[in-house]
């Protein structure tokens, strides 16, 4: 039965269930780009496929499969102001060839904000210097250091700070295996590895102590070192194709998962009464996790080319930083964290990535902080674009919240395609956590199994509606939207005295086993098919 809907339709009753977890299918290595960023990155509206070459993009869906729908853009007013145009609803009544009353905004008026934003990012500027991180050995330089983190964590150190007070440049890691404890960026240093390099961390959590300024799950305390930490600097940056593995899969970080429930249930009460960020001392017996890669508070930042395997946590993580660029990296892990994970950033491009977090943490998500601190700190994540990703494996592929009380706005997704996740696209927020979450805008979009929905927007996460900051969810825009099989196409719940407000879906095709869920949205429309087995 083909569904074309054009005002908003009938709340259902329908509640979404979860699902088993998701068969894995073998994951493929990501090989390694043979690029360097060296100019500002440029958009070009129409793209051919350019994944790396161990990539083969998913089968176009059978036209056969879907019905045949007739879009139609209808004109909206000129843009007002600001980065993203005016989604003010149409005067004009429907006709029988714009069948909604809502209006879809064209594409290229959208995408031409796009540049906009990767004019303003930069790639970090680094000196054309090199330090060699085992010429800071001194007498280890012999040993076998398989098991001994001490003299490494000692060489990066020194090699690091070498190489920042002589103005900056690379600490090149050569072909081999390098055992260590955190590493701490500085500014105008480049981390490369080259090719054939792995960096081990230690599983010892006492090498990641004493506790550092850091955030948890969007509340902000002093916990175990990140393996690989910067605050407050600029122009810093991770490349090569070597490996950077966390080992977390043979060590303690994944085993505290529920051991740390009273760690964090305190947390939460040192932030909601305010406590000073240095009075909320955690790190040795409180088992909360360290994240991988963080950045906070950093400027002109690059993480590309490099695998990242086994995190602790989130595995890339910047926090409170701008111009942000990932590009070429693979993340393959299976712990209770997310891939990527953008808190409270502006300006960040992420592309020609490959995720596979497994079947607990999001692939890619967008946060602000949480609940008090969230709202003490307000700082949005904004102005951000994803193009060009695959995620292999995720609960939800692509996700904004649950850490929403700073606001996330203006996010732009394009060319995801997503194997095997419980939500292709997720909100998760709740009067709890508040915040305002709006004009996200999506294109070309391939999800070839959904466990359970392919869009889901809710504001029941969680706590659910127990707390008194109602969310504000408004101005989704998603076109040319694919999915092989999912259990339900759109769910999307608000509240009745705050309703979800403007999502409008263009070419959405969903083979669906049950019907949408729509309940509490204002200025909702589908300007294409739903096909429900």
């Amino acid at each position: 039965t083909v569904s074309t809907m054009t005002t908003v339709p009938t709340v259902s009753t329908i509640s979404p269930t979860q699902t088993d977890a998701p068969v894995v299918s073998p994951v493929n290595t990501l090989e390694p780009t043979s690029f360097r960023l060296t100019s500002i990155p440029t958009y070009h509206p129409t793209f051919e496929p350019t994944f790396l070459p161990s990539y083969q993009p998913t089968l176009a869906l059978n036209p056969s499969h879907f019905p045949t729908v007739v879009t139609t853009f209808v004109p909206t007013a000129a843009p007002t102001k600001g980065l993203l145009p005016s989604l003010a609803p149409s005067t004009s009544p429907p006709t029988s060839s714009s069948p909604t009353r809502q209006p879809t905004t064209p594409k290229m008026e959208w995408w031409g904000h796009v540049q906009e934003i990767l004019n303003r990012i930069q790639p970090p500027s680094v000196p054309d210097t090199d330090f060699d991180v085992t010429d800071f050995l001194g007498d280890e330089r012999h040993r076998t250091l398989r098991n001994v983190v001490t003299p490494y964590t000692d060489a990066f150190r020194n090699a690091i700070e070498t190489c920042y007070a002589a103005g900056g440049g690379r600490v090149v890691v050569p072909p081999g295996t390098y055992r260590t404890g955190p590493i701490r960026l500085r500014s105008n240093v480049t981390l490369h590895l080259s090719e054939g390099a792995v960096i081990e961390f230690s599983a010892n959590p006492d090498d990641y102590l004493p506790p550092v300024f850091t955030r948890f799950e969007g509340m902000e305390l002093m916990n175990y070192s990140p393996l690989i930490y910067a605050l407050k600097e600029k122009n810093i940056a991770i490349t090569g194709t070597g490996i950077i593995d966390g080992r977390a899969d043979d060590g303690p970080w994944w085993r505290w998962t529920g051991r740390q429930d009273s760690a964090l249930r305190r947390l939460e009460r040192m932030a909601s009464n305010g406590r000073r960020v240095e009075d909320r001392v955690f790190g040795d017996g409180y088992f909360i996790y360290p994240q991988f890669i963080q950045f906070y508070e950093c400027e002109n930042v690059l993480i590309e080319d490099v695998s990242i395997k086994n995190s602790p946590m989130w595995a890339v993580h910047p926090v409170l930083s701008q111009n942000v660029i990932v590009r070429g990296i693979s993340i393959e892990t299976e712990g209770p964290g997310d891939g990527i994970s953008v808190e409270s950033c502006s300006d960040v491009l992420i592309e020609r990535c490959v995720v596979n977090v497994g079947s607990e943490g999001d692939g890619i998500s967008f946060k602000s902080g949480r609940n008090e601190d969230g709202r003490r700190v307000n700082k949005p994540s904004s102005g951000i674009i994803v193009r060009k990703v695959r995620i292999d494996e995720a609960d939800n592929a692509v996700s904004i919240g649950s850490e929403t009380s700073g606001d996330v706005r203006n996010i732009f997704l394009e060319e995801i395609t997503i194997e095997d996740a419980n939500n292709g696209f997720r909100v998760k927020t709740n009067s709890v956590r508040g915040g305002t979450i709006e004009n996200v805008y999506m294109n070309d979009i391939t999800v070839k199994r959904a466990m359970e929905a392919a869009m889901k927007i809710g504001m029941y996460y969680a706590e659910g509606d127990s707390g008194d900051h109602d969310p504000v969810v408004r101005n989704f825009e998603v076109h040319d939207f694919r999915c092989d099989d999912a259990v339900f196409g759109i769910v999307i719940r608000g509240y009745d005295r705050a309703p979800i407000e403007d999502v409008r879906f263009v070419n959405f095709h969903v083979e669906a086993e049950r019907h949408d869920v729509i309940e509490n949205v204002r200025g909702f429309s589908l300007n294409g098919g739903l096909l429900i087995n």
